[in-house]
């Protein structure tokens, strides 16, 4: 009689790299690339080992765009580590099938070439970014900022589920915690129990970029306690005439807020100016009431420079406070209607091109 066996290929890993260690594994030639047993199985530990910090669980789907190299033995091996389920997509696929393939097979994350031959797999995914939730654009940027030890989304109650799938899309370490009926209360609970800086953004924040969360991290690191990022109106005009209507004059210049802050441990109490909510150029009250009236004033008739007015907060809440002044405008554009939806799409698809 004969009796078939069929070994999972982890366990069969896991045997070779015990018997045979130095031998060789895998060879590709075009790459120059060889791994032995031992290396296959470290390497194929160490991206399931990165997988499941970004968040990708077992039975969660891995999609693979790549031609034939490597790294593809590796991913493979990963999942199967891990429990992922492994999707090798077509190495011909161009931008539409990409994302139809992505949606069907409902990969939570994807790893890609560059490049192959004629078809830039990069640019491809990077173009499908416009078409993903607003979330999503906010928390593929905060991914690719890298020093950022975890995410913490403030929703309301019952909206986790809801979100779930577009967080698990990026890969990130992410929680939700419940939000409390003012932003001030919110902040505190999202921030609760974190050992090091917070960094505060909104879920329509959808033209935020690695590259300015990093100038206010920078900030924060050269000690500053509460940092808040704006643009200067011209910035903000050129990167769209209709992006921004509402700008607060200092005497020196005119900025729009970028809804990007950095609060260290200390800075936190700065949340609390944000107890009535924000919109603070709609809701002058709101500033005399958070601020102060003189402060107000000051603002009002842009009587004082924009240094200045740090200083003055600075004093007030008895921690220091400073602005990043972001070059590019962009960053002040958020998503308030169907209006700033259609110019921000229109803004990421620039990007992507």
């Amino acid at each position: 009689m004969v009796r078939a066996v069929i070994l999972h290929p982890w366990p069969a890993l896991e045997h070779a790299a015990k018997a045979w260690p130095d031998a060789d594994a895998l060879v590709f030639p075009h790459q120059t690339a060889r791994r032995s047993f031992a290396q296959y199985r470290e390497e194929s530990l160490a991206l399931a080992g990165a997988l499941s910090a970004r968040g990708i669980g077992a039975g969660d789907h891995v999609a693979l765009l790549a031609e034939n190299r490597v790294e593809w033995a590796v991913v493979q091996m990963a999942c199967a580590a891990a429990g992922f389920v492994f999707v090798p997509l077509n190495t011909h696929y161009r931008k539409d099938d990409l994302a139809y393939a992505l949606k069907q097979s409902d990969s939570k994350a994807l790893i890609c070439s560059t490049q192959y031959r004629s078809n830039p797999y990069l640019e491809n995914v990077t173009a499908l970014r416009p078409s993903l939730p607003l979330l999503a654009h906010v928390l593929s940027a905060l991914g690719e900022v890298g020093d950022i030890d975890s995410i913490r989304i403030s929703v309301e109650d019952g909206a986790a589920d809801r979100l779930r799938p577009v967080a698990a899309l990026t890969g990130l370490p992410i929680t939700f915690v419940t939000a409390a009926d003012n932003i001030a209360d919110s902040v505190y609970r999202a921030a609760e129990g974190a050992s090091g800086p917070v960094i505060v953004t909104t879920a329509d924040n959808v033209l935020l970029t690695p590259a300015a969360v990093r100038q206010v991290m920078d900030k924060l690191a050269a000690g500053t306690d509460t940092v808040v990022a704006l643009a200067r109106k011209e910035a903000v005009l050129a990167a769209h005439p209709q992006g921004q209507r509402r700008f607060y004059r200092f005497r020196d210049d005119e900025y729009s807020n970028c809804n990007l802050y950095g609060l260290s441990r200390k800075g936190l109490k700065l949340a609390e100016a944000f107890r009535e909510g924000g919109q603070f150029k709609k809701n002058p009250m709101r500033i005399a009431r958070a601020f102060g009236f003189f402060n107000l004033l000051l603002l009002r008739f842009a009587m004082v420079t924009l240094d200045s007015a740090m200083k003055r907060l600075s004093r007030r809440f008895r921690v220091s406070v400073a602005a990043v002044v972001l070059a590019d405008g962009a960053h002040a554009i958020d998503v308030d209607n169907r209006r700033t939806y259609d110019i921000a799409a229109e803004l990421l698809d620039r990007r992507a091109a």
